[in-house]
């Protein structure tokens, strides 16, 4: 599975203003993307692009070479997933799903209690009023109703905002999950450069509608000026090994896990 974004311009009608130039970029599976920019830079606008939301002003975006693709290749998780429910009930919203990509009948009730349990939300929560949850849950419930028919691309718009430490965690892990066990590609936007890091591969830096900024999170990262002219925020344990090889001169290496980093500190203390 592979997206193209060929030279793509955006300019939003009712504003007239443009919000993508001349941009170009390639995504292809078993590998999580970030794109990270300041806010207005064009990251939530583009996957609206990629999801067919909006249509480009001018160029082509392409999977696998096609311009013309089944709804259910691709998830979405919008930003404001509030907005993305039709129904009341977390039953219905998910057996709405199913019925609208002719999922078997006889499937459905079983398919719906394993993506709940996929995100973390038991069987239960189909008797629930979707109004009647939390923040977190409704995060959760959106990213149920995105794998529910299991699509080949994942967009996420800040999926990680308003979880818990232990839902992030929880989210990381069947992220890594989706991409090594079941081969998707994963497009994430978010501020949230703590999550960025220990999700992605890859990572595009948008600014003002351009790519800036392209590469694996580790080059990306070690781009610290780069990143702090655009008011882009480095994870901190990457602030701190450049602290560590600037001030000490010692190379102690990037690492995704602070307890990993925390054990390279000891060795060489010691």
């Amino acid at each position: 599975m592979e997206i193209n974004c060929n030279h793509i311009q955006y300019t939003e009608f009712s504003t007239g203003k443009n919000e993508i130039f001349d941009l170009s970029c390639s995504f292809s599976d078993k590998k999580v993307y970030g794109i990270i920019g300041n806010s207005g830079s064009g990251k939530s606008t583009l996957l609206e692009l990629i999801a067919q939301e909006k249509q480009p002003t001018f160029g082509e975006i392409e999977i696998n070479h096609n311009q013309l693709f089944d709804a259910r290749t691709i998830g979405y998780l919008k930003q404001n997933i509030e907005n993305q429910f039709i129904t009341m009930s977390v039953k219905e919203e998910l057996k709405y799903l199913l019925l609208s990509f002719s999922y078997r009948v006889n499937e459905i009730d079983k398919r719906m209690v394993e993506v709940l349990k996929l995100v973390g939300l038991s069987e239960k929560y189909l008797d629930r009023n979707i109004h009647s949850l939390s923040h977190g849950e409704i995060k959760k419930l959106g990213l149920a109703s995105v794998l529910i028919y299991n699509p080949k691309i994942l967009l996420l718009d800040e999926p990680s905002f308003g979880l818990s430490l232990i839902d992030k965690k929880n989210l990381i892990k069947l992220l890594k999950k989706l991409k090594n066990k079941y081969h998707k590609l994963i497009i994430i936007v978010s501020q949230d450069m703590e999550f960025i890091h220990k999700v992605c591969d890859d990572i595009y830096v948008l600014n003002q509608g351009k790519i800036v900024l392209y590469g694996n999170k580790f080059d990306v990262f070690s781009k610290q000026k780069l990143l702090k002219k655009i008011n882009v925020d480095v994870p901190n344990i990457i602030s701190f090994e450049n602290l560590v090889l600037q001030k000490k001169n010692i190379q102690i290496g990037y690492r995704d896990e602070i307890n990993d980093l925390i054990k390279d500190v000891y060795r060489y203390v010691k």
